[in-house]
Protein backbone atom coordinates (compact mmCIF):
# COMPACT_ATOMS: atom_id res chain seq x y z
CA UNK A 1 0.00 0.00 0.00
CA UNK A 2 2.51 2.91 0.70
CA UNK A 3 4.22 1.96 -2.48
CA UNK A 4 1.61 2.46 -4.14
CA UNK A 5 0.85 5.54 -2.44
CA UNK A 6 4.64 6.60 -3.65
CA UNK A 7 3.47 5.82 -7.07
CA UNK A 8 0.18 7.96 -6.96
CA UNK A 9 2.19 10.89 -5.92
CA UNK A 10 4.70 10.98 -9.28
CA UNK A 11 1.24 11.76 -10.76
CA UNK A 12 0.97 15.03 -8.69
CA UNK A 13 -2.59 16.10 -7.82
CA UNK A 14 -4.54 16.43 -11.49
CA UNK A 15 -3.21 13.04 -12.10
CA UNK A 16 -4.28 11.52 -8.56
CA UNK A 17 -8.02 12.73 -9.52
CA UNK A 18 -8.14 11.75 -12.94
CA UNK A 19 -6.39 8.11 -11.61
CA UNK A 20 -9.02 8.18 -9.03
CA UNK A 21 -12.36 8.84 -11.61
CA UNK A 22 -10.84 6.33 -13.84
CA UNK A 23 -11.35 3.53 -11.27
CA UNK A 24 -14.72 5.04 -9.96
CA UNK A 25 -16.13 4.66 -13.82
CA UNK A 26 -14.32 1.55 -14.78
CA UNK A 27 -15.43 -0.30 -11.13
CA UNK A 28 -18.84 0.65 -11.90
CA UNK A 29 -18.63 -0.88 -14.92
CA UNK A 30 -17.33 -3.90 -14.14
CA UNK A 31 -19.87 -4.34 -11.24
CA UNK A 32 -22.69 -3.73 -13.67
CA UNK A 33 -20.96 -6.31 -16.06
CA UNK A 34 -20.88 -9.41 -13.26
CA UNK A 35 -24.53 -8.82 -12.91
CA UNK A 36 -25.47 -8.93 -16.18
CA UNK A 37 -23.65 -11.86 -16.51
CA UNK A 38 -24.69 -13.54 -13.32
CA UNK A 39 -28.48 -12.74 -14.52
CA UNK A 40 -28.06 -13.29 -18.73
CA UNK A 41 -28.87 -17.18 -19.09
CA UNK A 42 -26.34 -20.11 -18.96
CA UNK A 43 -25.82 -19.36 -22.96
CA UNK A 44 -24.23 -16.31 -22.80
CA UNK A 45 -22.61 -17.36 -19.53
CA UNK A 46 -21.16 -20.39 -21.14
CA UNK A 47 -19.84 -18.37 -24.24
CA UNK A 48 -18.09 -16.05 -22.02
CA UNK A 49 -16.54 -18.79 -19.93
CA UNK A 50 -15.69 -20.32 -23.57
CA UNK A 51 -13.65 -17.15 -25.01
CA UNK A 52 -11.97 -16.34 -21.63
CA UNK A 53 -10.47 -19.59 -21.52
CA UNK A 54 -9.26 -19.42 -25.05
CA UNK A 55 -8.21 -15.62 -23.80
CA UNK A 56 -6.30 -17.05 -21.10
CA UNK A 57 -4.50 -19.71 -22.93
CA UNK A 58 -3.64 -17.43 -25.94
CA UNK A 59 -3.58 -13.74 -24.38
CA UNK A 60 0.18 -12.14 -25.21
CA UNK A 61 2.06 -15.55 -25.35
CA UNK A 62 2.78 -14.96 -28.82
CA UNK A 63 2.61 -11.43 -29.40
CA UNK A 64 4.18 -10.21 -32.37
CA UNK A 65 6.24 -6.50 -32.49
CA UNK A 66 6.79 -4.46 -35.17
CA UNK A 67 10.17 -3.46 -35.47
CA UNK A 68 10.88 -0.08 -34.87
CA UNK A 69 7.29 0.50 -33.38
CA UNK A 70 5.67 0.21 -29.60
CA UNK A 71 3.07 -1.68 -31.67
CA UNK A 72 2.48 -5.13 -30.89
CA UNK A 73 -0.55 -7.59 -32.41
CA UNK A 74 -2.22 -10.30 -30.68
CA UNK A 75 -5.16 -12.35 -31.07
CA UNK A 76 -6.72 -10.93 -27.81
CA UNK A 77 -7.86 -7.56 -29.32
CA UNK A 78 -9.98 -10.13 -31.98
CA UNK A 79 -11.58 -11.73 -29.32
CA UNK A 80 -12.40 -8.91 -26.93
CA UNK A 81 -14.04 -6.84 -29.89
CA UNK A 82 -15.95 -10.63 -30.13
CA UNK A 83 -17.36 -10.52 -27.05
CA UNK A 84 -18.50 -6.79 -27.42
CA UNK A 85 -20.29 -8.11 -30.63
CA UNK A 86 -21.93 -11.72 -29.38
CA UNK A 87 -22.64 -10.35 -25.80
CA UNK A 88 -22.82 -6.59 -25.35
CA UNK A 89 -20.71 -3.90 -24.21
CA UNK A 90 -20.79 -5.06 -20.27
CA UNK A 91 -19.36 -8.54 -21.08
CA UNK A 92 -16.52 -7.34 -23.16
CA UNK A 93 -15.81 -4.61 -20.33
CA UNK A 94 -15.34 -7.84 -18.62
CA UNK A 95 -13.45 -9.57 -20.95
CA UNK A 96 -10.71 -6.27 -21.61
CA UNK A 97 -10.01 -6.55 -17.67
CA UNK A 98 -9.06 -10.06 -17.95
CA UNK A 99 -7.36 -9.73 -20.55
CA UNK A 100 -5.12 -6.66 -19.14
CA UNK A 101 -4.88 -8.32 -15.66
CA UNK A 102 -3.14 -11.44 -17.70
CA UNK A 103 -1.06 -8.78 -19.67
CA UNK A 104 -0.35 -7.04 -16.37
CA UNK A 105 0.83 -9.94 -13.95
CA UNK A 106 2.96 -11.24 -17.08
CA UNK A 107 4.66 -8.14 -17.56
CA UNK A 108 4.97 -7.13 -13.83
CA UNK A 109 3.96 -4.07 -14.08
CA UNK A 110 3.67 -1.42 -10.90
CA UNK A 111 0.05 -1.57 -8.72
CA UNK A 112 -0.49 2.43 -10.32
CA UNK A 113 -0.05 0.70 -13.73
CA UNK A 114 -2.27 -1.79 -12.89
CA UNK A 115 -5.08 0.40 -11.79
CA UNK A 116 -4.64 2.15 -14.93
CA UNK A 117 -4.41 0.31 -17.68
CA UNK A 118 -7.38 -1.87 -16.71
CA UNK A 119 -9.45 1.33 -16.11
CA UNK A 120 -7.90 2.77 -19.09
CA UNK A 121 -8.94 -0.68 -21.31
CA UNK A 122 -12.32 -0.94 -19.47
CA UNK A 123 -13.64 2.38 -20.44
CA UNK A 124 -12.03 2.26 -24.15
CA UNK A 125 -13.92 -1.06 -24.55
CA UNK A 126 -17.21 0.01 -23.16
CA UNK A 127 -17.04 3.20 -25.07
CA UNK A 128 -16.50 0.90 -28.21
CA UNK A 129 -18.84 -1.19 -27.67
CA UNK A 130 -21.23 1.39 -27.28
CA UNK A 131 -20.13 3.44 -30.48
CA UNK A 132 -20.57 -0.37 -32.42
CA UNK A 133 -24.54 -0.94 -31.28
CA UNK A 134 -25.03 3.02 -31.82
CA UNK A 135 -23.84 2.60 -35.52
CA UNK A 136 -25.47 -0.35 -36.07
CA UNK A 137 -28.59 0.89 -34.48
CA UNK A 138 -28.64 3.95 -36.95
CA UNK A 139 -27.58 1.84 -40.16
CA UNK A 140 -30.97 -0.19 -39.27
CA UNK A 141 -33.08 2.80 -38.52
CA UNK A 142 -31.58 5.08 -41.83
CA UNK A 143 -31.15 3.10 -44.98
CA UNK A 144 -28.19 4.81 -47.00
CA UNK A 145 -28.43 2.56 -49.77
CA UNK A 146 -29.88 -0.73 -50.88
CA UNK A 147 -28.86 -4.06 -51.63
CA UNK A 148 -25.24 -5.06 -51.35
CA UNK A 149 -24.30 -1.83 -50.63
CA UNK A 150 -25.92 -1.90 -47.66
CA UNK A 151 -25.02 -4.76 -46.34
CA UNK A 152 -21.51 -3.98 -46.45
CA UNK A 153 -22.27 -0.96 -44.74
CA UNK A 154 -24.45 -2.13 -42.01
CA UNK A 155 -21.24 -4.79 -41.67
CA UNK A 156 -18.09 -2.71 -42.08
CA UNK A 157 -19.10 0.48 -40.52
CA UNK A 158 -20.03 -0.60 -36.99
CA UNK A 159 -16.70 -2.59 -36.99
CA UNK A 160 -14.56 0.69 -38.17
CA UNK A 161 -16.35 2.92 -35.57
CA UNK A 162 -15.60 0.38 -32.39
CA UNK A 163 -12.05 0.28 -33.43
CA UNK A 164 -11.80 4.09 -34.49
CA UNK A 165 -13.25 4.33 -30.78
CA UNK A 166 -11.25 2.08 -29.19
CA UNK A 167 -7.85 3.18 -30.27
CA UNK A 168 -8.52 7.17 -30.09
CA UNK A 169 -9.79 6.81 -26.38
CA UNK A 170 -7.28 4.63 -24.87
CA UNK A 171 -4.64 6.71 -26.46
CA UNK A 172 -5.91 10.31 -25.42
CA UNK A 173 -5.96 8.20 -21.66
CA UNK A 174 -2.81 7.39 -22.42
CA UNK A 175 -1.57 10.93 -23.06
CA UNK A 176 -3.67 12.43 -20.26
CA UNK A 177 -1.33 10.47 -18.03
CA UNK A 178 1.53 11.29 -19.95
CA UNK A 179 0.50 14.95 -19.16
CA UNK A 180 1.04 14.75 -15.68
CA UNK A 181 3.74 12.49 -15.37
CA UNK A 182 6.09 14.53 -17.82
CA UNK A 183 6.61 11.57 -20.58
CA UNK A 184 5.13 11.70 -24.26
CA UNK A 185 2.40 13.58 -25.32
CA UNK A 186 -0.76 12.39 -27.91
CA UNK A 187 0.86 13.12 -30.83
CA UNK A 188 4.18 11.42 -30.37
CA UNK A 189 2.65 8.37 -29.26
CA UNK A 190 0.26 8.92 -32.33
CA UNK A 191 3.47 8.78 -34.24
CA UNK A 192 5.61 6.49 -32.93
CA UNK A 193 2.29 3.81 -33.50
CA UNK A 194 1.07 4.46 -36.54
CA UNK A 195 -0.09 3.00 -38.84
CA UNK A 196 0.47 -0.35 -37.22
CA UNK A 197 -1.49 0.33 -34.19
CA UNK A 198 -5.11 1.29 -35.77
CA UNK A 199 -4.57 -1.13 -37.91
CA UNK A 200 -4.22 -3.75 -35.64
CA UNK A 201 -7.54 -2.83 -34.00
CA UNK A 202 -9.04 -2.75 -37.49
CA UNK A 203 -7.84 -6.01 -38.31
CA UNK A 204 -8.77 -7.67 -35.09
CA UNK A 205 -12.65 -5.62 -35.47
CA UNK A 206 -13.02 -7.20 -38.65
CA UNK A 207 -11.97 -10.61 -37.64
CA UNK A 208 -14.02 -10.58 -35.06
CA UNK A 209 -16.94 -9.37 -37.12
CA UNK A 210 -16.23 -12.33 -39.36
CA UNK A 211 -16.31 -15.14 -36.83
CA UNK A 212 -19.34 -12.92 -35.68
CA UNK A 213 -21.09 -12.96 -39.19
CA UNK A 214 -20.84 -16.81 -40.13
CA UNK A 215 -21.70 -17.77 -36.41
CA UNK A 216 -25.41 -16.18 -37.65
CA UNK A 217 -25.31 -17.58 -41.02
CA UNK A 218 -23.91 -20.64 -40.49
CA UNK A 219 -24.41 -21.84 -37.40
CA UNK A 220 -22.17 -22.37 -34.97
CA UNK A 221 -20.35 -26.44 -35.71
CA UNK A 222 -19.84 -25.42 -39.53
CA UNK A 223 -17.75 -21.90 -37.99
CA UNK A 224 -15.74 -23.97 -35.60
CA UNK A 225 -15.37 -26.75 -38.46
CA UNK A 226 -14.44 -24.05 -41.01
CA UNK A 227 -11.88 -22.60 -38.66
CA UNK A 228 -10.04 -25.94 -37.30
CA UNK A 229 -9.73 -26.20 -41.02
CA UNK A 230 -8.20 -22.41 -41.60
CA UNK A 231 -6.09 -22.62 -38.45
CA UNK A 232 -2.69 -23.87 -40.20
CA UNK A 233 -3.00 -21.00 -42.54
CA UNK A 234 -2.84 -18.43 -40.08
CA UNK A 235 -0.06 -20.59 -38.22
CA UNK A 236 2.25 -20.92 -40.60
CA UNK A 237 2.03 -17.26 -41.67
CA UNK A 238 2.35 -16.18 -38.23
CA UNK A 239 5.55 -18.35 -37.46
CA UNK A 240 6.91 -17.00 -40.73
CA UNK A 241 6.77 -13.94 -40.01
CA UNK A 242 8.35 -14.51 -36.71
CA UNK A 243 11.11 -15.91 -37.94
CA UNK A 244 12.11 -13.07 -40.37
CA UNK A 245 11.17 -11.07 -37.44
CA UNK A 246 13.63 -12.83 -35.28
CA UNK A 247 16.37 -12.44 -37.89
CA UNK A 248 15.77 -8.72 -37.85
CA UNK A 249 16.00 -8.15 -34.29
CA UNK A 250 19.00 -10.40 -34.63
CA UNK A 251 20.42 -7.44 -36.93
CA UNK A 252 19.21 -4.69 -35.33
CA UNK A 253 20.63 -6.11 -31.68
CA UNK A 254 23.86 -6.34 -34.09
CA UNK A 255 24.03 -3.07 -35.55
CA UNK A 256 23.42 -1.70 -31.77
CA UNK A 257 26.55 -3.49 -30.29
CA UNK A 258 28.37 -2.00 -32.86
CA UNK A 259 26.70 0.91 -32.51
CA UNK A 260 27.56 1.12 -28.94
CA UNK A 261 31.67 -0.12 -29.65
CA UNK A 262 31.56 3.14 -32.22
CA UNK A 263 30.11 5.50 -29.05
CA UNK A 264 33.12 4.26 -27.01
CA UNK A 265 35.56 4.66 -29.73
CA UNK A 266 34.18 8.52 -29.90
CA UNK A 267 34.17 8.77 -25.91
CA UNK A 268 37.67 7.71 -25.97
CA UNK A 269 39.13 10.39 -28.67
CA UNK A 270 37.12 13.24 -26.91
CA UNK A 271 38.47 12.55 -23.76
CA UNK A 272 42.15 12.14 -25.32
CA UNK A 273 41.78 15.59 -26.68
CA UNK A 274 40.15 17.01 -23.64
CA UNK A 275 43.36 15.47 -21.55
CA UNK A 276 45.80 17.21 -24.24
CA UNK A 277 44.14 20.37 -23.80
CA UNK A 278 43.74 21.58 -19.92
CA UNK A 279 42.53 25.43 -21.34
CA UNK A 280 39.17 24.41 -22.29
CA UNK A 281 38.56 21.19 -19.99
CA UNK A 282 35.05 19.38 -20.24
CA UNK A 283 34.61 21.89 -23.92
CA UNK A 284 34.10 18.77 -26.04
CA UNK A 285 31.09 17.40 -23.39
CA UNK A 286 29.27 20.44 -22.88
CA UNK A 287 29.43 20.90 -26.80
CA UNK A 288 27.76 17.77 -27.35
CA UNK A 289 25.38 18.21 -24.47
CA UNK A 290 24.05 21.79 -26.03
CA UNK A 291 23.65 20.19 -29.50
CA UNK A 292 21.75 17.50 -28.79
CA UNK A 293 19.32 19.95 -26.84
CA UNK A 294 19.33 22.08 -29.95
CA UNK A 295 18.40 19.15 -31.81
CA UNK A 296 15.62 18.13 -29.68
CA UNK A 297 14.34 21.69 -29.70
CA UNK A 298 14.84 22.01 -33.42
CA UNK A 299 13.02 18.61 -33.79
CA UNK A 300 15.85 16.65 -35.61
CA UNK A 301 15.45 12.68 -35.58
CA UNK A 302 16.80 10.31 -33.34
CA UNK A 303 19.37 9.60 -35.34
CA UNK A 304 20.16 13.17 -36.89
CA UNK A 305 20.86 14.04 -32.98
CA UNK A 306 23.62 10.88 -32.80
CA UNK A 307 24.91 12.27 -35.69
CA UNK A 308 25.44 15.73 -34.59
CA UNK A 309 26.19 14.48 -31.35
CA UNK A 310 29.15 12.15 -32.93
CA UNK A 311 30.02 15.36 -34.91
CA UNK A 312 30.27 17.41 -31.34
CA UNK A 313 32.82 14.78 -29.87
CA UNK A 314 35.10 15.23 -33.14
CA UNK A 315 34.76 18.73 -33.63
CA UNK A 316 38.24 19.62 -31.97
CA UNK A 317 39.83 16.38 -33.34
CA UNK A 318 42.15 18.02 -35.28
CA UNK A 319 43.55 19.40 -31.80
CA UNK A 320 45.94 16.02 -31.59
CA UNK A 321 48.25 17.79 -34.24
CA UNK A 322 48.58 20.99 -32.55
CA UNK A 323 51.32 21.26 -30.13
CA UNK A 324 50.90 21.13 -26.10
CA UNK A 325 52.97 24.21 -25.37
CA UNK A 326 49.91 26.08 -27.77
CA UNK A 327 46.75 24.43 -26.63
CA UNK A 328 47.67 25.16 -22.78
CA UNK A 329 49.87 28.63 -23.30
CA UNK A 330 48.45 30.89 -20.46
CA UNK A 331 49.43 33.66 -21.95
CA UNK A 332 48.49 35.44 -25.63
CA UNK A 333 49.37 33.50 -28.74
CA UNK A 334 52.34 34.82 -31.29
CA UNK A 335 51.07 35.13 -34.32
CA UNK A 336 52.84 32.30 -35.38
CA UNK A 337 51.25 29.70 -32.75
CA UNK A 338 48.20 31.40 -33.46
CA UNK A 339 48.58 30.11 -37.46
CA UNK A 340 49.28 27.07 -36.12
CA UNK A 341 46.38 26.40 -33.81
CA UNK A 342 44.09 27.73 -36.82
CA UNK A 343 45.27 24.65 -38.59
CA UNK A 344 43.50 21.93 -36.18
CA UNK A 345 40.24 22.84 -38.39
CA UNK A 346 42.25 21.73 -41.39
CA UNK A 347 43.73 18.66 -39.73
CA UNK A 348 40.50 17.61 -38.59
CA UNK A 349 38.75 17.63 -41.55
CA UNK A 350 41.45 15.70 -43.40
CA UNK A 351 41.31 12.72 -40.36
CA UNK A 352 37.26 12.47 -41.29
CA UNK A 353 37.45 13.08 -44.65
CA UNK A 354 37.26 9.09 -45.19
CA UNK A 355 34.85 8.54 -42.25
Amino acid sequence: METLKQEIKRYGGGGAILLALMTLIAGTLLLTGVAKLATGGYESLLLWTALALILAITSSKHPLNFLGTDTAISVSEALVFLSVITLGPYHGVLFATLDMLLVSRRLGLKASLYLFNISNQTISVYVAGSAYYAASLYLTDHKLTTGTGQTLLEFALPLIAMAFAHYMLQHMMLAIRSYFIGASGFFARIRDTFPWDPASHMAGAIMAGLINYAFHEHGVITTAVTLVLMLPVPIIIYYTFKTYQDKLGEQKGHYQELTSIYDSILEMLAMAIDAKDDVTHDHIQRVKLFARRMGELVGLSEAEIEALKAGALLHDIGKIGIPAYILNKPGKLTQHEFEQMKMHTIIGADMLSNI
